[in-house]
This record gives C-alpha cells, sequence and structure tokens, in this order.
C-alpha cells in the first residue's frame, strides 16, 4: 500500500518535531519520528487498525485515527491502494479544530 502525506500533515510533523526538539531534546525528536514511521508502516499492513474519526464523521470519506503516543494521533484515510495521512493532532487541542484543519 503506498502511503501519501498531505503538505498540511506533513507540515504538521515537522512542527511537533520542532517543538519537541527546543522544549525536549533531540533524541525525543527522533523517538518521535521513530513512533510516527513505525505507526505508518504499521497502516499499510492493517489499514483499518485506526478507530473511525468521530469529529470527522459528517464528512463524505471515512476517516480514521490511530494514537502513536500519549498526547498525539495520526488521523488518514484507507483508500483501495493507498493510505492518505491528513493530520498528526495533539490530543490536548480542542477536537472541534480538527474539523477545521483537516479542510
Amino acid at each position: 500500500m503506498k502511503i501519501i502525506w498531505t503538505d498540511r500533515a506533513d507540515l504538521m510533523r515537522i512542527e511537533i518535531a520542532d517543538y519537541i526538539t527546543v522544549k525536549f531534546s533531540k533524541t525525543a525528536r527522533k523517538n518521535f519520528l521513530t513512533e510516527v514511521y513505525e505507526t505508518v508502516l504499521s497502516l499499510t499492513t492493517n489499514p483499518y487498525m485506526g478507530k473511525i474519526e468521530p469529529y470527522l464523521a459528517d464528512r463524505p470519506q471515512t476517516y480514521r485515527s490511530f494514537v502513536i503516543n500519549k498526547v498525539n494521533k495520526i488521523v488518514y484515510r484507507a483508500e483501495e491502494d493507498r493510505i492518505v495521512i491528513v493530520a498528526i493532532w495533539n490530543c490536548r487541542r480542542d477536537p472541534m479544530t480538527l474539523a477545521k484543519s483537516t479542510e
């Protein structure tokens, strides 16, 4: 299965990694990016392992999410031959803004 990162999701990944570097360390950044990579890799073999994202349930396409660590989750949609990553979301943020960030 092919993995596609939207521009917005890729930017979110970079912003979170940069924040982790500043607040914690380069090692923490590396650990975060490894968690993201391993989660995305596991989605290629089991694309429906994430739960349906309730804050995006009104969309015509089905969006799923999978928690990658204590505070972040990957939001994606599984299509026939690819997985589209649409966001990396910090779960401590207001969940209603998730819908706005994936428009």
